[in-house]
């Protein structure tokens, strides 16, 4: 409610009137006639709390599609190119990582960027979390050497 003076003493609240004043159904109808790939899915979330509850990444979006923009971003976007540090695709969690994040088998031939199994690569939290690595397992990082130095 927002509050409005008249004069001396007189106050009247007047109700704030916005977007976000609309019941949430007509909110989800809005978004049924919305075409929602994966990026357009995100940026909606980006917007505020509410739409990001009301949008539902994996219900509106395929793993494929969610595959194409991580692809996409790991080999466009200049922010994630090797020569600023780098990110790559986690195609498990669906986030892009810094390098050390994943083991050395998991960057290199067959699963670097833009590789045959690329689509293939999973961070280490992920790798242990869906059992890729077993208890007692090393897996040996990349970007770091045998004393935890960046290479």
């Amino acid at each position: 409610m927002g509050i409005v003076k008249h004069g001396e003493g007189e106050v009247t609240t007047k109700p704030q009137v916005g977007i976000l004043n609309l019941p949430p159904e007509l909110f989800l109808l809005i978004f049924e006639f919305m075409p929602l790939d994966y990026p357009t899915a995100i940026e909606l979330q980006a917007v505020c709390r509410t739409f990001y509850h009301m949008t539902h990444v994996e219900t509106c979006c395929t793993r494929d599609d969610k595959i194409a923009h991580m692809v996409h971003a790991e080999q466009t976007f200049q922010r994630h190119q090797r020569a600023n540090g780098g990110k790559w695709a986690c195609f498990k969690c669906f986030r892009l990582l810094p390098r050390q994040d994943f083991g050395k088998r998991q960057i290199s031939s067959r699963r670097d960027k833009g590789q045959v199994d690329a689509r293939r690569r999973f961070c280490v939290p992920r790798g242990i979390h869906r059992h890729h690595y077993g208890p007692g397992q090393i897996v040996e990082l990349a970007g770091k050497n045998d004393w935890g130095s960046p290479e």
